[in-house]
Parts: C-alpha cells; structure tokens; sequence
C-alpha cells in the first residue's frame, strides 16, 4: 500500500521512527515501506480496485519501492505478474519500466521487463521445488491447472506439459 505524500508525514512525530520511503511517481510523491499500513489506518485509506491499476501512480510507487527495498541498481530483466484479464497492458508497462527508474536517492537501470500472467509464478516455483515430479509431468505431457485466487480477480491457466493451452487460460 502506498499513500499520496503529505509535507507534515514527514516532520510528524508519529512517522520519524516509521519505514517509509519516498518515491516520486509521474504525478506526484508518495510514501511507501514496511510501516505504511500505519498511515493507511490512520487516513482510512485502501487499495485502489481498477481495472487500470497497473497503470496508475499507487503501482508505479509500489513497483518503484520494490526494486529500491531489492537493493539492486542494474536490473537485466524484471519480470511484473498480472491478472490474465490485464496482459493487453503488457506492452505500456514495458515501455513504462524499462530504461532509467528513479527510485529513492537512486537511479536504477532496466534493460528488460517481461509481463507475464500471474500463475506464471506459481507454476516457476513448482518446477523448482518438485523437479522429479516436474520432469515426469514434462515427459507425459500430463496437464496442469494453476489458479491464483486474488483480491479481485481469479485467474488461471492450464498446461500440458510446459505448454501452456491458451483456449483453456484467461481470468
């Protein structure tokens, strides 16, 4: 959760000793970081619920504190989840988050940034945590359905093998 900066969050007594950290976004800054749920109860506010959210300021600031919290400041690919429902973003994020990312008192490179469904993830960690069953799972081309049960979305997608069966994926 990330919340739109205010001058006094940073002077306020009740935030100095708080995780937070400032991120400028394409309209504005905002404060994000381990604490922030703090401040989120104390103005009653939550998560925006769009169907363009990965484009809105809220992501950019999550997004942007992810990879300032990563520590990492030259980025060969980073890889974004969504909804399969939201894929027709792809290629806006792409452009978006690829090239010179300011994030804190940094400039981070990313040379690549792939979009992917978010059950992508799930099947990854799959096959690196069960190889013996994912190999024979591989050889028999047996299928595979992955759901990923979210806030507001379900999405899902089926494989035979490592391919994956577009007619029988969506969200």
């Amino acid at each position: 959760i990330v919340v739109p900066q205010i001058e006094s969050d940073t002077r306020s007594a009740s935030t100095q000793n708080m995780k937070l950290q400032l991120i400028k976004t394409s309209s504005g800054e905002m404060l994000c970081g381990s604490d922030i749920h703090l401040i989120t109860y104390q103005r009653g506010i939550g998560k925006t619920l769009s169907k363009e959210y990965p484009l809105t300021n809220e992501y950019e600031a999550l997004l942007k504190c992810a990879i300032l919290d990563s520590d990492t400041h030259d980025i060969e690919r980073l890889a974004i989840g969504l909804p399969v429902e939201l894929m027709h973003l792809s290629d806006k994020l792409k452009t978006k988050f690829t090239g010179v990312i300011e994030a804190g008192n940094y400039r981070h490179k990313v040379h690549e940034v792939l979009v992917m469904p978010q059950p992508i993830g799930s099947f990854v960690q799959f096959k690196h945590t069960n190889p013996e069953l994912f190999h024979q799972i591989h050889e028999t081309g047996s299928s595979i359905l992955l759901v990923d049960v979210g806030f507001g979305t379900t999405d899902y997608i089926t494989t035979a093998g490592q391919k994956l069966l577009p007619r029988r994926t969506g969200g």
